[in-house]
């Protein structure tokens, strides 16, 4: 969040990696001829987009206990690790398959008209999973994360002249994980703890 969500995605794993090393974490290196710490960040957020729940994958050579909040103390404030968790199976990238943006608009951005130019661009395909107006935001779970981003959302309505840009909108990608078709909602990869 903050300051934070304007750092490129491609800068994250250097960032992340710098602060494991200033917390005295040994990260496990990839092998090859150009070795780098073994991570792996959840799909990208454009700059500017926040992102509440976003999972990542880690390898260190040991883990403590005090090895989460060593590690963020030496983050920048807008980034915060919730939780750590030794797991094993699937790969991050078969494991994200739905995404749940909150898009708000900005100045005189017309609330309703967004509602609506996103649907138009949604189409009638199965990307979209769920979509809900409030009083002063549209939330919505698509499918196809990496179609439906929220840069595809901005393109979309730019070009059917909804809004003018990304100046227009304030979004928030509240969660990644599988959609879980009994509950209509998305199972997140990462879960608050308070």
């Amino acid at each position: 969040s903050g300051f934070a969500s304007f750092i490129s995605h491609q800068d994250l794993p250097e960032l992340f990696s710098r602060a494991a090393r200033r917390a005295e974490l040994a990260c496990e290196w990839t092998q090859g001829f150009s070795p780098h710490p073994h991570l792996v960040i959840g799909p990208p957020l454009p700059m500017s987009v926040q992102g509440e729940q976003e999972p990542a994958e880690f390898w260190f050579e040991q883990w403590g206990e005090d090895s989460l909040a060593r590690w963020n103390e030496k983050l920048i404030d807008g980034l915060k690790l919730l939780r750590a968790k030794e797991v094993d199976g699937l790969s991050l990238a078969k494991l994200c398959e739905a995404a749940e943006y909150r898009i708000a608009v900005r100045g005189k951005t017309n609330l309703a008209a967004v509602a609506s130019g996103l649907k138009a661009i949604m189409g009638s395909g199965d990307n979209l999973l769920f979509m809900q107006e409030d009083s002063d935001a549209v939330t919505l779970c698509v499918k196809d994360i990496e179609r439906c981003s929220a840069a595809f959302f901005v393109r979309g309505l730019t070009e059917n002249a909804v809004i003018e840009g990304w100046r227009d909108l304030s979004m928030t990608r509240l969660c990644v994980g599988k959609w879980n078709v009994a509950k209509h909602k998305i199972d997140p990869l990462v879960e608050t703890t308070g």
